[in-house]
């Protein structure tokens, strides 16, 4: 029993150790992504391919699946400023079978969430600069059309 009491401490060393590495990079692509100053929220939340986690799902009476939960990454602003975030979401199936987020349950810091969903969420980081870059020129696209629209009035 000691060895293996040993081994769990060693082990929750080096875990703790490469948390404090993991949360050191998320707060220095968050101070990245603030000095650009977008203002930009961003989320990846289209497909499965995009959750951070899906959860259990819940069942009607006769079996079928209704809900689930999923978490999801994205770009956010709180009162204290732009951050990572995380988004945990209830998704209903709708009439197709597909499912389309019904209620969003929290909004927090990635920094504050588990170390699980922290891991998971650094490697849909990729795809979430493509989302703020996407929605980016998206509002670019409309400011530049409201300009237009000014002129001829």
């Amino acid at each position: 029993m000691v060895d293996t009491i040993n081994e769990l401490s060693n082990l929750a060393s080096k875990l703790n150790q490469k948390s404090d590495t993991l949360n050191k990079t998320i707060e220095d692509l968050e101070t990245k992504l603030n000095k650009l100053n977008l203002g930009v929220e961003a989320w990846l939340e289209s497909c499965d391919a995009h959750a951070i986690m899906i959860g259990d799902p819940s069942y009607d009476e006769d079996k079928r699946i209704t809900s689930r939960e999923e978490t999801f990454l994205g770009f956010y602003r709180f009162d204290d400023g732009w951050h990572l975030a995380v988004k945990e979401t209830i998704a209903e199936k709708d009439a197709d079978g597909h499912f389309v987020t019904a209620d969003v349950i929290l909004i927090g810091s990635l920094l504050t969430a588990s170390r699980n969903v922290r891991i998971k969420a650094m490697a849909l980081v990729p795809q979430l600069l493509d989302a703020i870059k996407a929605e980016a020129e998206s509002l670019l696209k409309d400011i530049n059309a409201a300009e237009e629209a000014a002129k001829k009035l």
